[in-house]
């Protein structure tokens, strides 16, 4: 069997390990990831992750403004490439998906039919699964509908966070994109619609907005627990702090402990000198991991000795 010829889009992290897999195991003809952006204080133009994995592994490199550019799709057409493989990247037009030999494979890192949509680890973990995994589709029209060619399930553990989890579905999701071109190659995959999948309950998992990272203390603690969880280290959930003069202050919060009790939503209760807690509907969230908006993080004995007035603070 000849070297199979590889088109690879991605830009996130998340998407480094299949480019370098994918690297290790067949001819890459080119790599397409985001133009560069501003970021950072200093505004600089900072390239994606997938860019600078490109580069380190000198590979050719496309960073095409639009997809539907119709010098890059003759680009693509002229490669006469295998498969395109597509992770984390923006919506491909149609006229691409139809270009490669054996289709276009796109990684995605729920079990789908569940948790279609931008945030599914983090929405996983908000919503209390003991599992998800990762499931290699073939990419079509709809968005993460096409037909599905392999699943790895992966444990939720109550230590992870979005992070943790990301770290280990990345690496999971590798090794299965590789699995589904050589099962597609060699005719041992038959893909399935998710159509003739029997779902029990459907989750959108749908991007994280700023009102989805503000706890909701009328909740229960461990539904709170499972937000920070499940928003950190990035964009991390928060609460607002109000103090006697009214005025209200953003904390983020990145690790936290939950506890059934007495409380009352919003209660600002100190449990000792290093350690205090928020009130939920049914118990306490107790944060260990904090920051006041545009400051470093600090332990949760920092902030406390920090606070002024402490008997006159609460939170919403």
């Amino acid at each position: 069997m000849h070297k199979l010829n590889i088109i690879f889009m991605g830009t996130p992290d998340f998407a480094v390990p299949t480019l370098e897999l994918l690297a290790k195991n067949f001819n890459i003809s080119l790599v397409v990831t985001t133009p560069d952006k501003q970021a950072g204080r200093g505004l600089k133009m900072q390239p994606s992750p997938v860019k600078l994995k490109a580069s380190e592994l000198h590979l050719p490199l496309a960073q095409p403004i639009s997809l539907k550019d119709p010098s890059f799709i003759k680009q693509i057409k002229q490669l006469n490439p295998d498969f395109i493989v597509v992770v984390a990247f923006r919506i491909v037009p149609n006229e691409i998906l139809s270009i490669p030999k054996y289709g276009t494979i796109n990684l995605h890192p729920s079990l789908l039919p569940k948790y279609r949509g931008p945030s599914p680890m983090q929405w996983a973990i908000i919503n209390g699964e003991e599992s998800t995994g990762v499931t290699t589709i073939l990419l079509n029209e709809q968005i993460d509908g096409g037909p599905i060619l392999l699943q790895n399930t992966e444990p939720i553990y109550d230590t992870d966070n979005f992070q943790s989890l990301h770290d280990r579905l990345k690496i999971k999701g590798a090794q299965l994109v590789v699995d589904s071109i050589i099962g597609l190659v060699n005719n041992t995959i038959n893909p399935i619609k998710q159509e003739l999948i029997y779902e029990q309950e459907k989750f959108y998992a749908p991007k994280i907005t700023k009102e989805i990272c503000k706890l909701d203390l009328d909740k229960s603690c461990k539904y709170n627990w499972r937000v920070v969880r499940a928003l950190s280290p990035k964009p991390a959930a928060f609460v607002y702090l109000i103090n006697s003069k009214k005025n209200k202050l953003v904390l983020k919060i990145f690790d936290a402990d939950y506890k059934l009790c007495n409380s009352m939503p919003g209660q600002f209760i100190i449990l000792d000198k290093n350690t205090f807690a928020i009130g939920c509907s049914d118990g306490i969230l107790i944060p260990k991991t904090v920051a006041l908006e545009g400051r470093k993080k600090m332990s949760k004995s920092e902030f406390l000795r920090g606070l002024q007035e402490k008997e006159k603070l609460f939170f919403q």
